[in-house]
C-alpha cells in the first residue's frame, strides 16, 4: 500500500499525470510501482512485483482512455487499486519476511520498520491524496463561484483584463495562489500528528482557529457561495484527516 501511495502520489510528476494515455508513460508508472515495492519488501517475490507492475498499469490504462477526470473516476481507481493490493497480499501473506530487510533486522526492529512505512503510508493518504480528493470534489463549486464573479463584473460593465479603480483581480477569490493547498496540507498533517501523538483534542483547536480566519473572510450576504466552499472543503480536509489518521493509528496497533 505504501509503494502505490508513494508512485501515485510523491514519484509521480505533473508531465507523467499529464500523459498517461501514452503507453510508454503507463509502463515507466508501472516500474517506479513496481521499484518502490521492491524497496519496501526488501526485494520480495518476483511474481508479486510483476502482478503489482501489470495490475496497475491496466488499471490506469482504463481510467485514462475510458472515464473522464473528476472525483467519482479518483475514486474509483484507488479502491480498485486498493482491492489489487489486498488481494495480492492475500495471495502473497510472506513477502516481506522473504525479503532481505526481514532478513537483517530484529523482532522489534522488524515492527519499528512496519511502524515507519505505515506513518510514510498514513501520511501520503492524508496530505498529498487528500488534497487531490478535496480538490476534485470541491472543483465543482469553485467553477460555479468565477462563473458567478465573472457574470457580477459584466454587470457592472467591467472587460475581460479591465476592472474598476481600486478592485483587484478576481475580488471574488482573493488569495494567495496555493494558499488553500499548503493551509489544507498543513491542517492534515497537524491531524495526523495530533492523534498520533495522543493529543486529539488539539484536533478541536486547530478546526476553531481555521474556521474564525477563514470566515473572517466574508464580509457581506453576496459571498455566501465563497462562505459555503469553505465550510465544504473544510470539513472533507479535517475529516478525511481524521479518517486517514485513525486508520493509521489502528494498523500500528496491529503491528505491535
Amino acid at each position: 500500500m505504501a509503494a502505490h501511495l508513494l508512485s501515485d502520489f510523491v514519484f509521480q510528476t505533473d508531465w507523467m499525470a499529464e500523459r498517461k494515455k501514452q503507453p510508454y508513460v503507463l509502463l515507466l508508472h508501472a516500474l517506479v510501482v513496481m521499484g518502490m515495492a521492491a524497496v519496501i519488501l526488501g526485494g520480495g517475490n518476483l511474481l508479486l512485483l510483476l502482478l503489482l507492475g501489470a495490475s496497475h498499469l491496466a488499471l490506469d490504462a482504463i481510467k485514462a482512455h475510458f472515464y473522464p477526470t473528476g472525483a467519482r473516476t479518483f475514486i474509483l481507481d484507488q479502491i480498485s487499486h486498493i482491492g489489487v493490493i489486498l488481494a495480492l497480499a492475500y495471495a502473497f501473506p510472506d513477502s516481506i519476511q522473504q525479503g532481505i530487510w526481514f532478513a537483517a533486522l530484529s523482532e522489534t526492529a522488524e515492527n519499528y520498520y512496519l511502524t515507519v512505512v505505515t506513518i510514510v503510508g498514513g501520511l501520503i493518504a492524508s496530505v498529498p491524496a487528500g488534497g487531490v480528493l478535496v480538490g476534485l470534489v470541491t472543483a465543482p463549486l469553485l467553477e460555479e463561484i468565477k462563473e458567478d464573479g465573472e457574470r457580477s463584473r459584466a454587470k457592472r460593465g467591467v472587460a475581460g483584463g479591465d476592472r474598476p479603480v481600486g478592485a483587484s483581480k478576481g475580488d471574488y477569490l482573493k488569495g494567495l495562489r496555493k494558499g488553500g493547498r499548503y493551509i489544507g496540507q498543513l491542517e492534515r498533517s497537524l491531524v495526523m500528528l495530533l492523534l498520533l501523538i495522543g493529543q486529539a483534542n488539539g484536533i478541536g483547536f486547530l478546526f476553531a482557529a481555521k474556521s474564525i480566519l477563514r470566515f473572517g473572510e466574508i464580509k457581506d450576504s453576496h459571498q455566501r457561495k465563497m462562505a459555503e466552499y469553505i465550510i465544504i472543503g473544510t470539513f472533507l480536509s479535517f475529516g478525511w484527516a481524521l479518517l486517514t489518521a485513525y486508520v493509521t493509528q489502528q494498523v500500528i496497533k496491529f503491528w505491535r
